[in-house]
């Protein structure tokens, strides 16, 4: 089954704030089995007054993102993806014996033109992700 998923736009330190999530996920049917929050930072090179990414760079961004999801197979699941002030985070839930550094490791070795930071930490009942789509 493929995923579904929503968009939306708030605000966030007086820059847009445009958040993608995964609405098939919602029912947190999931969270049991991927109860490590996994989140991907990568700053944008020439940001709009906006804080948003040019065209060339939101198709980079794309193929980030689908190289994470590769490279995480089976192991996470995408649930939202945030995009503001000059930057984009990326956030996953990850199954516990997933390999975080090793993926991180090799993003950085196959994508030059971002930089990209990691962070994960346990977050059984997916805290984050439901800030912004709600229970």
């Amino acid at each position: 089954m493929e995923d579904q998923w929503a968009v939306g736009q708030a605000e966030w330190v007086g820059h847009p704030l445009f958040v993608r999530f995964n609405t098939s996920v919602q029912d947190g049917r999931l969270k049991g089995d991927y109860p490590i929050k996994v989140g991907f930072a990568l700053q944008f090179h020439s940001p709009s007054a906006e804080g948003l990414p040019g065209e060339e760079e939101m198709e980079q961004l794309g193929e980030i993102e689908e190289l994470m999801e590769e490279y995480l197979g089976s192991d996470g699941v995408l649930v939202l993806v945030l995009t503001t002030g000059g930057m984009r985070e990326v956030i996953f839930y990850v199954r516990p014996d997933t390999d975080i550094a090793g993926v991180h490791k090799r993003l950085m070795a196959e994508v030059t033109s971002h930089e990209i930071q990691c962070m994960g930490k346990k977050e059984p009942e997916w805290d984050s992700y439901y800030v912004f789509v709600g229970e």
